[in-house]
């Protein structure tokens, strides 16, 4: 009695956005900023990096429940599952993500893959953020809340745990920028000297940054690098607004 929908295989493809956009948590249900910022970052990206991909859709009765999508990788063998939304706590989550693993390897025995990871997305961190119409996590202004046992009900399902880790959040990019400071102080007392980049960032200061950035994330977990006019057309849009020099 389940319904799967792909995004590639919708005629009214914008009924389809439509559905998948519907943010499922009433705090933010006034926000359309927030609404809209799962699909619209996910296409952006994808624009850009024309990588084997698709959106779906588990609805139930006409009722949309569990949204994901499925992508990929520059990783041989590897695709990545994101976007996840579902609500744990419904009867019927067990068939619908007995289903949501059916689907998943349909993609790892159609493209020959080793293994499909998830949640995760490989152009920013918040998009792959579990999404969840039902509370149970710490809530941000930024990102949906996330069930402390979601990841209980995928393994019922079969899932393992690949990788764990954590991210380490800041209330004000402002106090990041002060406690830098004291180290900046500390290195120079030792007899560190430093070069600054200006407020507004040139073509060759963005070429250092862009160095930088993929050594400092080479080692990283999957890490995927980011192409330079990728990375340019990301920071030069922040340079001038802030200082940020140390």
């Amino acid at each position: 009695s389940l319904q799967v929908k792909y995004f590639s295989q919708e005629l009214d493809k914008e009924l389809f956005i439509k559905e998948f956009i519907q943010f499922p948590n009433d705090l933010y249900k006034d926000d359309e900023s927030v609404k809209k910022w799962p699909f619209e970052i996910e296409s952006q990206y994808f624009k850009m990096h024309s990588l084997p991909h698709d959106f779906f859709l588990i609805k139930k009765n006409g009722i949309i429940l569990l949204r994901s999508m499925i992508c990929q990788t520059s990783f041989e063998g590897i695709a990545f599952f994101g976007l996840l939304d579902f609500n744990f706590l419904h009867k019927d989550i067990d068939s619908v993500l007995f289903e949501f693993k059916n689907q998943l390897m349909k993609w790892k025995i159609k493209f020959n893959l080793q293994t499909i990871l998830g949640p995760i997305n490989f152009s920013t961190w918040l998009p792959y953020r579990l999404m969840s119409s039902t509370s149970g996590g710490p809530l941000f202004s930024f990102e949906p809340d996330r069930p402390m046992d979601y990841c209980e009900r995928l393994k019922i399902q079969g899932f393992v745990t690949n990788q764990q880790y954590f991210s380490k959040g800041y209330e004000r990019l402002e106090n990041f920028i002060n406690s830098s400071l004291k180290d900046y102080e500390q290195a120079r007392s030792l007899g560190y000297t430093f070069e600054f980049f200006p407020k507004e960032l040139l073509v060759p200061d963005l070429q250092d940054l862009h160095r930088l950035s993929l050594n400092i994330f080479d080692e990283n977990y999957l890490a995927t690098p980011i192409d330079y006019m990728t990375f340019y057309k990301l920071y030069v849009t922040q340079s001038k607004k802030e200082d940020y020099h140390y």
